[in-house]
């Protein structure tokens, strides 16, 4: 699926409910949602939830990374993985983590935004796990259970460069997010944050790991590591209100 049509599924997916006549002050730049929240209780919880996140998208991803190299091996030696309750485990922790932030806005909802990165993470399987020479996944030629949506790398070449990747845009989800909490920090406290060079900044050791990458297939060439570097980040920034939903009355 093309990144344009996995970015206007983001922005429909997301839940965010705002009261009628209340203010948004917007937070980063042009291209980033969300409002700066009304009092420090609010952001706590806003923070704690955007944190939960990436550590769920990053659990997520790595499901998937082990499903995938499951598959590869299960040729030869019998391997399984059970990579849906892999991320069902992962979803129980975000809901733990979830369940213990406190002073949280009525539009901030939880299990909104834990469906949305799992669904957003699964429908992306294809992005990293690309080469459709290998066994494609999420179907009955694979496993009816396997929430990935790509193709088992044909061998083990691909199979590194494609689990690098995964890790790399994990790496990224993390780092991008990070710097909208700084960025909703220190705006609230009215101190200067550059949100735009920490995300460039993000994005430059993403594309200093894809250089280094070897043996990839043609469906990540460097043209495409940049097209899911700015996935990755246009995504982010797109559901950033899912978090900072809360607005001043």
């Amino acid at each position: 699926m093309r990144p344009s049509v996995l970015i206007g599924l983001a922005c429909s997916l997301t839940l965010v409910a705002h009261l009628a006549g209340a203010a948004c002050t917007p937070l980063g730049d042009a291209d980033d949602t969300g409002c700066q929240a009304p009092d420090k209780p609010t952001l706590k919880c806003e923070d704690g939830a955007s944190k939960a996140v990436s550590t769920l998208t990053g659990s997520l991803i790595k499901c998937n990374l082990k499903d995938s190299d499951a598959k590869f091996k299960a040729s030869g030696d019998g391997t399984t993985f059970d990579g849906a309750g892999c991320q069902d485990t992962a979803r129980s922790k975000y809901d733990a983590k979830a369940a213990n932030l406190v002073s949280c806005p009525s539009c901030l909802d939880r299990g909104g935004l834990r469906d949305l990165a799992t669904e957003l993470v699964n429908l992306n399987g294809g992005v990293v796990f690309c080469d459709n020479s290998g066994t494609q996944c999420g179907g009955s030629a694979c496993s009816e259970d396997s929430p990935d949506t790509g193709f088992v790398p044909p061998n083990k070449s691909i199979q590194k460069c494609e689990d690098s990747t995964a890790k790399n845009a994990s790496k990224l989800v993390a780092a991008v997010i990070k710097c909208h909490v700084k960025t909703s920090d220190a705006q609230f406290a009215s101190k200067p944050f550059d949100e735009e060079s920490c995300e460039t900044t993000a994005k430059g050791k993403f594309d200093t790991a894809a250089a280094k990458l070897t043996t990839c297939p043609s469906c990540l060439n460097a043209s495409s590591q940049a097209s899911l570097r700015d996935l990755v980040e246009n995504l982010i920034d797109s559901n950033n209100n899912g978090a900072y939903c809360a607005q001043t009355n």
